[in-house]
């Protein structure tokens, strides 16, 4: 009876521990998955498209003002006394009285002819701030996006390292068992035995701080995708080997017109000459074709209608005091701009520069830690021997195992930083996706 009872309730054990395993299963992503949940769910990106969108009602309000502009008033008064008063000299003592109250209605259209150019120079002004939170969104999406890369290969440079932990740990479990039963034979120290106990806690320690680096890693990648944070992570792609830098290399000044930031300096030279037309047409003169319609009704009859056309002349004569200096500023800011542009391409150029380097060191790189691991490997193999022959001691045996778990820990390393700089490079040379989506 009581060993039914125990069976039972070792199945129901059983069920209930797969049953969490199964709730807290991790869901399978793969980095393009990662990377359309992070464009989907940045409010950052969010925001950036609203401010296109805005940038596209201010060009669309900008383009109204090439129509007639069109107003209506009304009007009534009623005075306390009789505005219109006229005595008849040849009749002493009689007088005519009227226009104490007035109705007056009118409507008025004005059609710019000429504008000194502020009218155009102002669309193409609003049609420049629009492309500019264009270029502006797509360096966000950019930004994002290699944040996302560089998270997630992170989370996978993380999981690697946990699995080459557990094959150092295998390792130093199935050595232990060979001290152990050792010292149990009384063929070593007890103090072999500890050398061995050390190694495995140090193990235990170093495996605990990258599975919990890896959890908080993987609480920001959620936050990142703007997602629910999801214990169980599971990344579905892998380091792949590295390919030849030189298929990647581009001449840094063909380069360079790539760039967002680049054109988006351009737009701010093309912006200050803008300014500076808009701001010289309003010293200029401005010419307007108008028509006005009213409806006066004075006297409680039925009114009288009218209409009128007319062309208006306005010379802001006064302004042109002020006008060379206010020109002359806005010349001094055009060359700022060009000078800013000047120095961001020097600076833009460095990075590219900067950032090719780095790509091939870190190709270099990988071949150095392959070799490590390998030289690593055979070191690994020629202590194993000389401590089953007895003329290679623990503390040697130990140390060659933990020096194979640090050049493969380094080969990881090597391979993930590579991916990285690659990444980076054909961000600052201006040929990172975004620009298809």
């Amino acid at each position: 009876m009581k060993k039914t009872t125990f069976l039972k309730t070792l199945g129901i054990f059983f069920l209930v521990q797969a049953t969490w395993v199964a709730d807290f299963a991790g869901t399978p992503y793969t980095l393009e998955q990662c990377k359309q949940l992070a464009l989907k769910n940045s409010l950052k990106i969010k925001n950036g498209e609203l401010s296109v969108d805005a940038a596209a009602e201010t060009k669309k309000a900008a383009f109204t003002a090439f129509f007639p502009k069109i107003s209506a008033s009304g009007n009534y008064f009623k005075s306390s006394k009789d505005i219109f008063n006229l005595e008849i000299p040849f009749m002493p003592g009689m007088s005519i009285s009227m226009f104490d109250r007035a109705t007056v209605l009118a409507v008025n259209i004005m059609q710019p002819l000429f504008t000194g150019g502020r009218i155009i120079n102002g669309n193409k002004l609003a049609n420049l701030g629009k492309q500019v939170d264009e270029k502006k969104l797509i360096l966000t999406k950019n930004e994002i996006l290699l944040k996302t890369e560089e998270q997630y290969w992170l989370l996978v440079t993380m999981d690697e390292k946990i699995k080459t932990l557990d094959i150092y740990s295998a390792m130093l479990d199935d050595l232990f068992k060979q001290v152990s039963d050792a010292y149990k034979y009384g063929l070593i120290t007890r103090n072999d035995v500890l050398k061995v106990s050390v190694k495995q806690s140090e193990l235990e320690l170093n495996k605990q701080r990258i599975k919990n680096g890896r959890h908080l890693a993987s609480m920001a990648f959620c936050q990142l995708l703007g997602i629910e944070y999801d214990p169980g992570m599971e990344l579905t792609d892998s380091l792949q080997p590295a390919v030849e830098p030189q298929q990647y290399y581009v001449n840094n000044e063909q380069a360079l017109k790539n760039r967002a930031e680049f054109e988006l300096l351009q737009y701010g030279i093309r912006a200050e000459k803008l300014q500076t037309a808009i701001k010289r047409g309003e010293y200029l003169p401005e010419v307007g074709l108008g028509a006005s319609s009213f409806y006066l009704n004075a006297m409680n009859n039925d009114g009288i209608y009218n209409t009128a056309v007319f062309c208006s002349v306005s010379i802001p004569i006064s302004g042109w005091w002020e006008a060379s200096h206010i020109l002359k500023e806005k010349k001094i800011k055009e060359k700022i701009a060009k000078n800013t542009l000047k120095d961001t391409s020097e600076r833009l150029l460095l990075q590219m520069q900067k950032a090719w380097y780095e790509l091939t060191e870190s190709y270099k790189g990988i071949a150095l830690a392959k070799a490590l691991v390998k030289q690593a490997e055979e070191n690994l193999k020629v202590s194993q021997d000389g401590y089953r022959q007895g003329v290679v001691n623990l503390t040697d045996l130990l140390e060659a195992q933990a020096l194979l778990q640090q050049a493969r820990v380094q080969d990881i390393d090597s391979r993930a930083g590579n991916r990285i700089k690659l990444l980076n490079y054909l961000q600052v040379t201006g040929r990172y996706e975004t620009r298809k989506r």
